[in-house]
């Protein structure tokens, strides 16, 4: 399961068309945010399946390539983090690290992790890649650490460039509770973009029947 896992997230997997070409756009969109004064965030939607989470793999592989050896990229000399609250996803995230010299695995966190570390050491960062936002934290769980009201909040607080993927239907538990809107709502104070994936990988079924089922349920959750 391990290694279906990190095939499955590979940064090397190759894209379809529509997958490369949302990379470029998200990399286009940091390049042009990254000196500005305030956060922005870029938002993938997406149903399960949809690749969105293999496409921040690559994206993430892309922009530490260009901060870590590429002397005359925007990206070179930032700091960067991958943030991920599902410790198995976090667990294959640092194994794909492991063997590529542009990652550490200190670039995959919690993200609780992610803002008491930067609060102790007074830093900010300047991208933040979020898989799996619809499982960050929505209230304080002091359980684990986080005094806070909101992961998300207090992410782009502490970042340039926020890119993360949604999904609505896998919210988990009442701590994580999240609804489209209610992202929605969190991000409109800043320059935002999203882009939202439709074509599936796991579903065996006509375009034409996914597209409907797409419209369908996107209806149901605005």
């Amino acid at each position: 399961m391990s290694n279906q896992a990190i095939e499955k997230l590979s940064p090397f997997k190759e894209l379809t068309d529509e997958q490369a070409e949302l990379v470029d756009d998200v990399i286009d969109f940091a390049r042009k945010h990254l000196e500005q004064d305030h956060p922005a965030v870029y938002t993938i939607l997406g149903d399960a399946g949809t690749g969105k989470s293999v496409v921040l793999s690559q994206l993430f592989a892309r922009i530490q390539k260009a901060a870590r050896i590429q002397a005359d990229s925007p990206f070179y000399g930032t700091h960067n983090y991958f943030l991920v609250n599902h410790p198995e996803v976090l667990k294959v995230y640092k194994q794909i690290a492991g063997p590529i010299k542009t990652l550490l695995k200190k670039d995959y966190q919690r993200p609780t992790t992610f803002i008491n570390q930067l609060d102790k050491r007074n830093e900010t960062s300047d991208i933040v890649v979020i898989d799996e936002a619809h499982l960050l934290l929505s209230k304080p769980d002091h359980y684990n650490n986080f005094y806070h009201e909101n992961q998300l909040v207090e992410i782009i607080k502490r970042a340039k460039v926020v890119i993360l993927v949604f999904d609505p239907y896998q919210v988990l538990r009442m701590k994580s509770f999240w609804t489209l809107d209610r992202l929605n709502e969190l991000v409109a104070p800043y320059p935002h973009q999203s882009y939202r994936l439709k074509h599936q990988f796991r579903m065996t079924a006509s375009d034409e029947l996914i597209d409907w089922f797409n419209n369908l349920t996107d209806g149901q959750i605005k």
